[in-house]
């Protein structure tokens, strides 16, 4: 069952809705039944609080949000859970401890979270997701503040250095999603643009149009950049002649031309569908894996949205992994060389890092040297630095 998305008001008048807001009710109480019954038993490990006698609480909140909303639960979280569609299987393995579980059997009871349905987790300690919601709605606002548009800019110059502090640092990382792309496939001709050292998209879009890198217009080096960023994102060839603004037929045709040039980006990426139906998952570098259930359903959209969703994972995930291991590694630094300096943001690819008088330079090279050595790849990691008086003129 999916996750109700309940704005209009005139449906708690609506017979069939209020008789699925019944049947989500039954399912948590049949659900705690047969978890208390495995508790019993000696099956689960960990303590056990249910949601029995508060089933309509769960299944209330959640038929007031729409599957993008976020929700945080307390200790008896399963209602919560199960009321925002969480998948009844992958919850009870989590329970049980099993490595198909939401949180591959290592969450347990009072840990289920489930991103993919806006569920953030529970919390044994009373009140104790209060912090924990202020942070994560701060994280999601973070995460969505444009740089190229003048309220966007404004915003993030608000953001400046605390009380013993002089400026700010931003560090990102450039192309990662697609160095990545091209490491995983070990495409030779892809390896070679990053190494090339010219403009990427252009090289790029020199091979796939079969013309000279100096007499690529504009429009041919923006049609071949979307296209990288789309393969790397599970973006579908009518999503990619959306966001281009030209008709299917000529995406499927740039489409054909880019698999043409970079055949092994095109096994890579079919490789990824096929093992994750065989597999039920797929994997990061570091072997983080994420499932998709939705392989095997017998609903075309759903089995489209979880193959393009089985393409993107091994990718982000991978930069995901890649760039919590380059925050310890400069932390790290950071410490090890007697500075005052500290990381205090992480917005995807991007570092912000507040710099104490007199250390500019020295915690420029940490950090760069850092993000740039975190992981060894077929394609090296670029890094570039920026230091402002606040966010936005840390940009770069």
């Amino acid at each position: 069952m999916e996750g109700f998305n309940v704005k209009d008001k005139s449906l708690l008048e609506n017979k069939e809705f209020l008789q699925e807001l019944m049947e989500r009710m039954m399912l948590v109480h049949t659900f705690e039944e047969r978890a208390f019954w495995l508790f019993g038993q000696g099956l689960v490990h960990g303590t056990m609080h249910l949601s029995i006698g508060e089933e309509a609480t769960g299944v209330g909140t959640s038929a007031a949000l729409t599957k993008d909303d976020y929700m945080l639960a307390t200790h008896r979280g399963h209602g919560q859970a199960l009321g925002k569609g969480v998948n009844v299987n992958d919850m009870m393995a989590e329970i049980l401890g099993r490595a198909t579980g939401t949180n591959h059997g290592k969450g347990g009871s009072m840990h289920i979270c489930d991103f993919d349905n806006g569920i953030l987790g529970a919390n044994g300690i009373v009140g104790g997701n209060g912090p924990i919601a202020c942070g994560a709605g701060l994280s999601i606002k973070m995460q969505n503040i444009p740089n190229r548009v003048p309220a966007g800019r404004e915003i993030r110059s608000a953001f400046v250095p605390g009380e013993g502090f002089e400026s700010l640092l931003s560090s990102d990382y450039s192309q990662v999603e697609l160095r990545i792309m091209a490491d995983l496939s070990g495409d030779e001709a892809l390896i070679e643009a990053f190494r090339s050292g010219r403009d990427f998209h252009k090289y790029v879009a020199s091979l796939v149009y079969g013309v000279p890198v100096d007499e690529i217009t504009s429009d041919q080096r923006s049609h071949v950049k979307a296209m990288s960023y789309g393969l790397a994102y599970g973006l579908s060839t009518y999503g990619l002649s959306q966001q281009l603004g030209i008709k299917p037929g000529e995406a499927e045709s740039l489409k054909r031309q880019y698999f043409a040039t970079f055949g092994k980006v095109h096994e890579y990426l079919e490789s990824l569908v096929s093992s994750a139906r065989e597999k039920g998952y797929t994997e990061t570098i570091y072997g983080r894996r994420r499932y998709f259930p939705g392989l095997k359903s017998p609903n075309r959209a759903v089995r489209d949205a979880a193959e393009r969703a089985a393409l993107n994972a091994p990718i982000q995930g991978s930069a995901a992994d890649i760039m919590k291991i380059a925050m310890i590694r400069a932390d790290d630094a950071l410490h090890e060389a007697g500075l005052a300096s500290r990381i205090i943001l992480q917005i995807h690819d991007e570092l912000v890092v507040e710099v104490a008088p007199g250390e500019a330079e020295r915690v420029t090279a940490l950090v760069k040297d850092a993000m740039e050595h975190a992981v060894d790849m077929a394609v090296p990691l670029d890094v570039s630095t920026g230091i402002g008086s606040d966010w936005q003129l840390a940009a770069h």
